[in-house]
């Protein structure tokens, strides 16, 4: 049951659930479920206006476009909702990153998600998210204005599952998806390589 509505001005201010300021759309859940739903919905729509244009422009172009145009309606105010957002919801929004890219490159069907995304050096929706909050974390800390510094301070851990926003950018959030793509480029170097040369006069495949 909703409380009786409020009187603003002689009139009626009903209660809505949910309710979008600035652009986030919040739910009383704090699932943030419905605002991932309406970013997918314009990433969507950005995807479809730009498509005819990018089919003979160059790859760098094209992920410059993604990046512009597509990108900033999945991650808008991301550091004010992300930690409450459920995992399926941010696969979600993994999902029309990892289409853009498939777009970008033509890919078939077999190439893996995480093949492409290392090929073209393009870090992930968390990645992303994680160094955006960060940098606006360090902005707000070394600000001169007080109302600004120490913004989301730690406090003691509320009695539910949510994530600090400060656990955004932590050293396993940051650093998990780029050791992970240097280790996989590593290892396809050594693979094109070839085996290490051996002592003179023994051939790498033996006696």
């Amino acid at each position: 049951m909703l409380p009786p509505p409020l009187r603003f001005m002689d009139q009626d201010v009903p209660w809505k659930t949910p309710v979008t300021y600035l652009g986030v759309t919040i739910d009383r859940r704090l699932s943030m479920r419905h605002h991932v739903k309406r970013a997918v919905g314009r990433a969507k729509g950005a995807m479809n206006a730009l498509y005819p244009l990018t089919g003979n422009i160059l790859l760098r172009v094209k992920l410059a476009l993604y990046k512009l145009y597509v990108r900033p309606h999945l991650t808008y105010a991301a550091p004010a909702w992300y930690s409450y957002t459920k995992e399926c919801n941010r696969q979600r929004l993994r999902i029309v990153q990892n289409i853009n890219l498939r777009r970008a490159v033509g890919a078939p069907r077999y190439v893996r998600n995480a093949t492409i995304a290392r090929d073209l050096r393009m870090e992930s929706i968390d990645e992303f998210v994680a160094r955006f909050t960060k940098g606006m974390f360090d902005r707000a800390d070394a600000s001169q204005h007080p109302h600004l510094k120490d913004i989301a301070p730690w406090h003691s851990r509320p009695p539910d599952k949510y994530r600090y926003l400060r656990e955004l950018f932590s050293a396993d959030t940051t650093n998990t998806g780029r050791d992970a793509r240097a280790a996989t480029a590593a290892t396809t170097a050594g693979r094109l390589a070839g085996p290490p040369p051996g002592p003179p006069g023994v051939s790498p495949g033996g006696a």
